[in-house]
């Protein structure tokens, strides 16, 4: 779950599920992600929501090179 200021920002992410080697990579995912700021009768609200987050495994000659988030949200 996040929790977005006025401005967008994630301010708090808690992975609430998916695999424990990847819950910190997710967080830090959040917080590096600007979201649209809901705005209602001309004014901006913070939100919570949650965000979902795939892993790909980038290997090379079989090796792992890399693993990095790809967000799944529209």
């Amino acid at each position: 779950m996040v929790r977005v200021d006025e401005s967008g920002k994630v301010y708090q992410a808690n992975a609430c599920f998916g695999h424990k080697l990847l819950r910190d990579a997710a967080e830090d995912a959040a917080y590096k992600t600007l979201i649209k700021p809901r705005i209602f009768s001309g004014k901006a609200f913070k939100v919570n929501g949650i965000l979902l987050y795939a892993f790909v495994i980038e290997k090379k000659e079989g090796r792992l090179v890399n693993i990095e988030p790809r967000s799944k949200n529209h």
